[in-house]
């Protein structure tokens, strides 16, 4: 095959593999588990614990959480999935897609909150106090 010709199937092939290990099935490929990602691997990187963020970031190679110093797999998961201690819904798939943007609007609400607050105060106040201490202590 030509490699036009392979895109639709490795595009494919990379969807299924995605599906497979987002189910939640208690499987970790044996030996192979840090050669393949697996469904138990790929949970703990979902899992809403402290110790499991930042961690299982490879999508098909675990070998690179490996060397990276992010695998964790201590066995089955059981803890609870998503983000929800951080206020992201995990049921609603549009309140999923969108939170990234409602989070980086709010950010920049209040960054913008912020560059107004500043503006509004008088940022050479300081400076014109100064200049006026020291034309008094020259004059006298």
């Amino acid at each position: 095959m030509q490699l036009p010709q392979t895109i639709v199937p490795v595009y494919l092939a990379t969807i299924a593999y995605g599906m497979y290990i987002h189910m939640d099935l208690d499987i970790d490929h044996g030996p192979f588990k840090y050669v393949f990602a697996s469904p138990m691997f790929h949970r703990w990187h979902h899992a809403d614990l402290p110790e499991a963020y930042g961690k299982n970031l490879s999508n098909f190679f675990p070998v690179f959480d490996v060397i990276g110093g992010t695998f964790y797999l201590p066995g089955k998961c059981d803890a609870p999935m998503g983000a929800l201690k951080s206020g992201v819904e995990d049921k609603n798939p549009i309140a999923i897609m969108t939170f990234p943007f409602r989070n980086w609007a709010q950010e920049i609400m209040i960054s913008w909150q912020r560059w107004q607050e500043r503006g509004k105060q008088p940022t050479h106040s300081r400076a014109k106090h100064d200049v006026a201490e020291a034309d008094q202590q020259s004059s006298s």
